[in-house]
């Protein structure tokens, strides 16, 4: 192979590529609205501003339109919308007068998180010193974390009124027999260990928990605002991302359009040799998505504001760039292998978005991995180019050793290599099948 050829090769494959504004825009613009996007809508909010509670929007169903069960409803909205935590408001409830299941199609179609029905005897029950009620939730919805969050906030208000309840019949109970404690004693004075620790019951039955929060910051953020390390998490998915948009989708396209149009044709006319070429698109290709990465990085940095734990004079930085890198080659790989597969351009890009999109959406791209639901939690641990992701992050983002990634690492790299190997076979078997015709 000449060195010089494959040099003018890649040349003339980057000019042609961002001459194209069609390829400029997908392969630039597009990341840098992505990341953008994202770090708008989920990105936290900085220090000093307040951050969004989660607030559960509570329907509360008596059983019937009794003066007693309507008191006891409006007792249970009362307090839920007294509840804060952090300055705003965990709750806002209402009392609904309509049947429960016109309350429970309401929950399926959104217009409330809980559905909390009261039934005939709870006003009995309460009066038997008993929380009695009906907690209705969405299940099965995307947001598994959020469906988990308003189960425990309304089952854990519901457990807390019940322990305030018998707290304030114990209090009552107690208060004249403490008051009386000496006249008792003098009865029975075998009374007196126990009228001790009712004293003491008393005094520590409203506030008897002494719990103190320390926040701590993942390492390498311990000091400032954590908003600027998810942007960083942020600005390296959208990288992997735009490596699936350009080295998969674009890739199998391309491979097959240069052998659908004839293409080759014309380089095969001049000196060219078949390895040459595939070596040489496969370098401009690594040059065409190290630009949108750099850009990319210097945007999310510059712009947007992210940071990692590492810099370019760390010694983690060459195995991070190493990391990144195998990504590329990885999606270029896949890329070639379903552009060499398949025989017209629309099936390449067809094949490559039915690969692209699950990977994005399963593979803990778009979502953090412990944010998936198990299912896609698996899929995440064992897709290489999300064992790629995660390596990277966890080294450029929480600095952890290098031991901590060896397994994932490698065994993606195994994968790069097997998947480049095949691409190279397939492509040297497609070009003679070619030049046979």
């Amino acid at each position: 192979m000449r060195g010089r050829t494959i040099y003018r090769m890649v040349v003339s494959y980057l000019k042609m590529s961002f001459r194209d504004k069609t390829v400029l825009f997908w392969s630039v613009m597009f990341p840098l609205l992505l990341l953008t996007f994202i770090v708008f809508l989920f990105a936290p909010k900085p220090v000093g501003e307040q951050a969004t509670v989660k607030t559960v929007s509570v329907m509360v169903v008596p059983a019937r339109q009794t003066s007693d069960l309507i008191e006891l409803a409006k007792e249970y909205v009362k307090y839920m919308n007294l509840t804060e935590f952090n300055g705003q408001k965990v709750f806002i409830a209402e009392v609904a007068n309509v049947a429960l299941d016109v309350a429970v199609e309401m929950l399926r179609n959104g217009s409330c998180d809980v559905v909390l029905y009261l039934p005939e005897d709870a006003v009995d029950e309460m009066r038997d010193f008993t929380v009695v009620a009906k907690v209705y939730v969405l299940t099965g919805t995307p947001n598994i974390v959020e469906e988990q969050m308003n189960e425990m906030l309304i089952v854990n208000f519901l457990h807390q009124t019940g322990m305030y309840l018998i707290h304030g019949v114990v209090d009552y109970a107690v208060t004249p027999i403490i008051s009386n404690s000496s006249k008792i004693i003098r009865v029975e004075p075998r009374l007196a260990e126990s009228i001790g620790i009712l004293r003491v019951v008393k005094e520590v039955m409203w506030n008897n928990t002494k719990v103190e929060v320390v926040r701590v910051r993942p390492k390498g953020a311990e000091e400032g605002d954590i908003r600027p390390y998810v942007i960083g998490w942020m600005t390296v998915s959208v990288i992997f991302m735009q490596y699936m948009f350009s080295g998969i989708l674009g890739g199998a396209s391309s491979t097959s359009r240069m052998f659908e149009k004839r293409y080759l044709e014309r380089i095969f006319s001049t000196r060219v040799s078949p390895m040459e070429i595939f070596v040489g698109l496969l370098i401009s290709w690594i040059a065409s998505l190290t630009v949108p990465t750099m850009v990319c990085l210097a945007w999310g940095i510059l712009v947007l504001g992210a940071k990692f734990t590492i810099t370019p004079l760390s010694p983690e930085f060459p195995v991070v760039v190493l990391l990144v890198l195998i990504g590329a080659i990885l999606s270029i790989s896949i890329g070639l292998l379903v552009g060499l597969l398949v025989r017209s351009t629309e099936a390449a890009s067809v094949v490559a978005n039915l690969i692209v999109w699950p990977s994005m959406m399963l593979g803990g791209f778009w979502l953090p991995r412990f944010m998936l639901p198990e299912f896609a939690r698996v899929i995440s641990e064992i897709h290489p180019l999300s064992m790629l992701l995660y390596s990277t992050v966890d080294i450029a983002l929480y600095k952890r050793p290098l031991t901590a990634i060896l397994v994932p690492a490698v065994t993606a790299t195994v994968v790069t290599v097997v998947a480049l190997t095949l691409s190279s076979i397939l492509y040297r078997r497609r070009v003679t099948k070619y030049l046979e015709r």
